[in-house]
């Protein structure tokens, strides 16, 4: 019975960062695409789970606290930019309007005695930057993928890993890069 329910689990983990939304732009629209603007928010009613950020950690008084919603922003923002930013270098300027849903980093402690999956949810929208018109949506796509377990898998991958809110939000962009650009 756990075996079925560990098989399931671990399934559904991998559909989830599968993409489905279809990219209906073609490569040569998407290449006339010059990134102007990058506006990220987190949702009011978003869900967060953040306890083991560096120079967050003071910060975290409750989930709703406005400087983890921002340190959650601008981590986001400037991932977008550095590893987006240079793809989209067209004529048409673009605005990507980011909304995250949810963001989960599973304290280390709680992985050493459960387990636990590092997950973030988005929306990006790309605008027409004089306009405002819609042009593509990327709705509520989910990354999530394991910490370290453990007492040494926790303790490897604080050594050998970077911060996995970093991580969490990298890999979320280079989907999202992957997606736009097909690739």
């Amino acid at each position: 019975m756990f075996k079925r329910f560990l098989a399931v689990a671990v399934m559904g983990l991998a559909l989830a960062g599968c993409v489905s939304t279809p990219n209906t732009l073609s490569p040569e629209q998407i290449a006339g695409f010059r990134l102007a603007s990058v506006d990220v928010s987190v949702a009011p009613n978003a869900w967060i789970s953040w306890a083991d950020g560096d120079t967050e950690r003071a910060a975290l008084t409750a989930p709703d606290d406005a400087k983890v919603r921002q340190s959650i922003a601008s981590k986001l923002r400037d991932s977008v930019l550095r590893n987006l930013g240079g793809d989209l270098t067209g004529q048409r300027p673009v605005k990507l309007v980011v909304r995250v849903h949810e963001f989960a980093v599973v304290p280390g402690a709680v992985r050493i005695l459960l387990g636990g999956n590092h997950v973030i949810k988005a929306d990006v929208d790309i605008l027409d930057a004089k306009t405002g018109a819609p042009l593509l949506a990327f709705p509520a796509h989910t990354v999530a993928f394991q910490g370290g377990n453990g007492v040494i898998g926790v303790a490897l991958d604080n050594i050998i890993q970077d911060d996995p809110a970093d991580r969490l939000i990298r890999y979320y962009v280079n989907q999202y890069r992957n997606w736009l650009l097909r690739k």
